[in-house]
């Protein structure tokens, strides 16, 4: 699956946005060849013009977005957990709970909804 590869690779306020971005702008341009759309945007310039200014917009900021420094994503990612959960303590004990093996049973979740370890 894609979405988990890059979230595997790429913090996830860098990944969804660009993926998103891509997911939209694939399935208009599919929607617009399967339903024959093109014909109609084409047919004037100033449409097309605007419709390829608008793709060039979307690329110019993807790779401005995708070109910023790892680190402005991380402190983004660390100061959102921060104010989400002040004490850190239930973000830390989330992290370790991600990696637990499992072994071929069912996880065992505590009263805090975490999963419970063995």
């Amino acid at each position: 699956n894609f979405i988990n590869r890059g979230l595997r690779y790429y913090p996830q306020t860098v990944f969804f946005p660009i993926y998103n971005t891509f997911l939209v702008f694939g399935n208009t341009t599919c929607g617009a060849i399967y339903f024959k759309e093109f014909k109609i945007l084409f047919q004037d310039r100033v449409n097309a013009t605007m419709y390829f200014l608008g793709i060039l917009s979307i690329f110019a900021g993807i790779l401005r977005f995708a070109g910023r420094s790892s680190g402005t994503a991380e402190a983004t990612e660390s100061i959102i957990g921060d104010q989400a959960n002040p004490s850190g303590s239930a973000q830390k004990s989330r992290c370790q709970s991600h990696r637990i093996e499992l072994n071929g049973t069912a996880p065992r979740f505590n009263g805090n909804g975490n999963i419970a370890e063995p």
